[in-house]
């Protein structure tokens, strides 16, 4: 029989203790934490009523599903003050409304290049990596925010489709638009997509082709892609948004853009409703 020293019963007791020390910290955790989402819950249903919160939770559901799954941190708001750039807030895109947009897609790995204007912590550039696009890039102004789009491309790696991933720090306005890009994602407004259609107008010119939009923004502004002739609805996304935002999918119906949108006289876009991915 073996013989069971004092020494080591004492170790294996110790050990068991500090494990049930652990597992009543993590209880006490996740009880503490289903209290607070709880109170939230029912805050929540007596602001807005049942119907809306359930909403919400499907959300709140849906971002952190996506976060976890790809291994990823974009959640969190940012205004442009605190990045140091004179530029606009970030606010990420939501995942529901962008996995539809991009299934619906006919993304050909040979021949479809993806731009995101605006690519913040990289949430956009991410799942479009999910799909094989030939290549993808982000275009933002904000290097702090850059840093962190590369981070999360890296933890994600992965799970990812596309081997040519590219994250540019540039002002959106000025950036030249690659002359092989297919898809686009705008989360923009005022001068800067006016610049922007400007910048794709130039590319079109060199080298005409067909271009998806995808267009996230905000009900109370003004949508200059509407005033486009050139461009044509393909369909709406219904998307759950805070801030009331509509997600519609353009298509380009000529080879060169026929005019520009002028956005004399649009509507103001408050400094906390400039949204982009």
């Amino acid at each position: 029989m073996t013989e069971i020293t004092g020494e080591i019963a004492f170790v294996d007791s110790e050990s068991i203790l500090v494990q049930w020390k652990f597992t009543g910290i993590w209880l006490s955790f996740g009880i503490r934490r289903t209290i607070s989402l709880a109170s939230r819950a029912i805050r929540k249903i007596r602001s807005d009523g049942l119907i809306e919160s359930l909403k919400y939770t499907r959300e709140w559901i849906s971002e952190n599903y996506h976060e976890w799954r790809l291994g990823i941190e974009s959640a969190e708001y940012v205004q442009a003050r605190d990045l140091g750039i004179d530029g606009v807030d970030y606010a990420p895109a939501d995942y529901r409304s962008l996995t539809t947009a991009l299934r619906g897609l006919d993304i050909s790995p040979a021949r479809d290049v993806f731009l995101d204007y605006g690519s913040g912590k990289g949430r956009v550039v991410v799942m479009a990596a999910t799909y094989p696009f030939r290549r993808v890039i982000g275009v933002e102004l904000s290097e702090q925010l850059n840093a962190i789009a590369r981070k999360n491309i890296q933890r994600a790696a992965r799970k990812l489709r596309c081997n040519e991933i590219e994250i540019i720090t540039a002002d959106a306005s000025t950036y030249r638009v690659p002359d092989d890009v297919t898809v686009v994602f705008l989360n923009i407004g005022g001068r800067i997509l006016a610049a922007v259609l400007e910048r794709l107008n130039e590319s079109m010119a060199k080298s005409p082709r067909k271009i998806t939009i995808l267009f996230k923004y905000p009900r109370w502004v003004d949508n200059l892609l509407g005033q486009c002739d050139w461009l044509t609805v393909r369909r709406e996304i219904p998307c759950y948004s805070e801030f009331g935002e509509r997600f519609l999918v353009y298509e380009t119906t000529a080879t060169r853009f026929k005019s520009l949108p002028r956005i004399v006289g649009s509507k103001p876009i408050p400094s906390s409703s400039s949204l982009r991915e």
